[in-house]
């Protein structure tokens, strides 16, 4: 699958030869990204959520990140909430989409932390019906986002109150 996958990367152009590289590098592979990934930035990419695909690849592989030059690039909600890319029903490229791809860039890039929890509350303002438009993109955002989130707070055993009687161990079985 490696020397396939090196071969698509080696003679295939633009998206292939990204998603090649991307699958290349779940696997762990020992290849050459800075080379590929070079070879790769000379392509013409249409859509801000490939442009965010190559910029997390070279993030994770020794890139340098200009963080200004990407939140010049970020909306701001209602709520003030800043959010990537334009509203779309395509599964990718969409708002939700590219918002975790610039989760995940300015996570890796490090220090970043007021653009990260303002993307979350982007995120999380988005359920607003008490869910994300599909479960592809729930199961994406809560892997991005879950795991900062539950760093980030205090984490509480659950309480049952009844009338004053409060509950701490559970099942509670009560008349």
């Amino acid at each position: 699958l490696v020397n396939l996958l090196v071969f698509n990367v080696e003679s295939n152009a633009g998206v292939d030869k990204l998603r090649s590289l991307q699958i290349l590098e779940l696997l762990k592979a020992k290849v050459e990204y800075n080379k590929y990934i070079s070879q790769i930035k000379k392509g013409i990419f249409t859509t801000q959520y490939q442009r965010l695909q190559l910029l997390l690849l070279e993030i994770s592989h020794g890139g340098m990140l200009n963080v200004d030059s990407l939140i010049k690039q970020a909306h701001t909600s209602k709520f003030g909430n800043i959010y990537f890319g334009n509203d779309s029903s395509f599964l990718f490229n969409n708002t939700f989409q590219n918002s975790v791809l610039a989760y995940k860039i300015l996570r890796q890039a490090g220090g970043n932390d007021l653009y990260l929890k303002s993307i979350r509350n982007y995120l999380l303002e988005m359920r607003r019906t008490g869910s994300w438009r599909n479960t592809y993109e729930s199961s994406t955002i809560l892997e991005t986002i879950l795991p900062d989130v539950i760093a980030g707070e205090e984490i509480n055993n659950a309480t049952l109150m009844i009338n004053e009687d409060k509950n701490e161990l559970f099942p509670v079985k009560k008349t």
